[in-house]
């Protein structure tokens, strides 16, 4: 969302992809015999809704979970978001059994959720929205990377980190998205060895391999033709068909 609490042409875009991957992998997950527990968690959910009463993520998730054919499945909605839970709870009306609202820490909902989730049969689809992203810490992002039962959407600018890290603009806001990157292991050095921006999104994708253990990352780049900025979408999952899934939603 932009200063005035709206979502801007770049973030509609991709509420599209996440809207269609997340009905690909409900229609998914849902026909898997063995999976009985389906978790669609956002960490930074917002407010679910924006000032000018556009649908955010947490509304989106809401809606196509409600559309989709559960087949006797449970699927649960995990929002937090420590500034605008009681937002969430007016916009979202959690239930309390299927769809719950947190206002803590992300880090340590994060890390108490993947240790209640442990048990077989659970799956996970997080979402994790900028700038939120910046105020995990690496032992979250390693759980995180290290769960085999989880797809992970990460949404990055681009075109400022990587200026801002080639010492090219100097903005203070953007050091924690440089912390971000050094801890999922990117070294400033070799950010700054990257001829343009392409490089360097090619480094976090390979980056992003290593760190989770699986070939399966994607991107989408996403341009703010107003702002003359450009965005990252990044995909990661330890399952093929996850990959095909998400490269269907973006065609």
């Amino acid at each position: 969302m932009d200063k005035n609490e709206h979502i801007n042409p770049h973030s509609k875009i991709k509420l599209k992809i996440y809207k269609s991957y997340l009905e690909a992998y409900l229609s998914i997950m849902c026909n898997i015999r063995y999976m009985q527990n389906i978790f669609i968690v956002e960490p930074f959910a917002g407010k679910g809704i924006a000032d000018n009463n556009e649908a955010g993520s947490a509304l989106i998730s809401k809606q196509v979970i409600e559309k989709t054919d559960h087949k006797r499945k449970d699927i649960f909605l995990i929002l937090n978001d420590k500034q605008f839970a009681p937002n969430l709870v007016e916009n979202i009306h959690p239930d309390g059994k299927h769809i719950h609202v947190y206002n803590k820490d992300a880090n340590i909902c994060i890390q108490k959720f993947l240790d209640y989730t442990q048990k077989s049969g659970c799956h996970k689809l997080f979402f994790i929205d900028p700038w939120g992203y910046t105020q995990l810490t690496k032992d979250t992002y390693d759980k995180l990377f290290s769960n085999n039962s989880l797809d992970t959407l990460i949404f990055i600018p681009i075109y400022h980190i990587y200026r801002f890290l080639r010492k090219e603009i100097n903005a203070t806001q953007l050091k924690p998205i440089a912390n971000f990157l050094s801890d999922i292991g990117i070294d400033e050095k070799v950010v700054q060895k990257c001829s343009n921006e392409q490089d360097f999104i090619l480094q976090i994708q390979d980056t992003l391999k290593q760190r989770a253990k699986t070939d399966f990352v994607y991107y989408k780049i996403i341009k703010n033709t107003t702002h003359n900025s450009e965005y990252a979408l990044f995909f990661i999952t330890k399952n093929i068909l996850g990959g095909e899934k998400f490269l269907e939603a973006l065609d």
